[in-house]
């Protein structure tokens, strides 16, 4: 079963874009990468969380390391992040050069909420109820390991149909009065953030 590695970047100042680019070259050398994805963070994103990048590796056990290693000459930060994804709606499978909008939220839970607690609500309250919004093409909960938290405790992937799509979700009654009020439920808000990301696809297609 392939291991899901989230990391995510904060470039320094005056990066090189040529070492952002060689790093990504050199995780998807690496035999034992099943699947890469680079997720590049829109500008307005970046300007508000301070993140600049997140990419996704699926990798065989014994390659963890390896990725891991890679070198980060570019990044000011970086958060590695191992994760279990669970499919909420799989939808129709995306190509690897299918551009739809997406969006990853990371979140912390609430205070006084175990880690434990906080999955099984996100898995079987909140879950369920953001899969009825319209509009989404793809819905994955990707939960983290209790020892490699970070002070992340999951992370939900979101993909739309369109920009249009996207508009007429966060609209909607549904999202306003029911989705976006639920988080609060499980969910320490103001610790938590959604990044607006463009995906990169440097090995595709891929298991998860």
């Amino acid at each position: 079963m392939a291991i899901h590695l989230a990391i995510l970047f904060r470039l320094r100042a005056g990066a090189d874009r040529e070492m952002f680019l060689r790093h990504a070259r050199e995780v998807a050398a690496i035999p034992q990468v099943l699947r890469y994805v680079r997720n590049i963070v829109h500008a307005d994103s970046a300007l508000s969380h301070g993140w600049h990048a997140v990419d996704e590796a699926w990798v065989e056990a014994d390659a963890v390391d390896a990725v891991l290693a890679v070198p980060h000459d570019f990044a000011e930060w970086v958060l590695p992040l191992r994760a279990n994804d669970h499919a909420v709606i799989d939808g129709a499978p995306i190509g690897r050069d299918e551009v739809l909008p997406k969006r990853m939220t990371f979140w912390r839970r609430k205070t006084g909420m175990s880690h434990e607690d906080a999955l099984a609500y996100w898995r079987h309250g909140h879950g369920p109820l953001a899969a009825s919004a319209p509009g989404v093409r793809r819905y994955v909960q990707s939960s983290i390991d209790a020892g490699n938290t970070a002070g992340v405790d999951g992370f939900a992937q979101i993909w739309l149909e369109s920009d249009t799509a996207l508009g007429e979700l966060v609209a909607s009654p549904l999202f306003r009065e029911r989705i976006k009020p639920d988080e609060a439920n499980f969910i320490d808000v103001g610790r938590s953030f959604t990044l607006a990301v463009r995906e990169h696809r440097e090995v595709w297609p891929g298991p998860g």
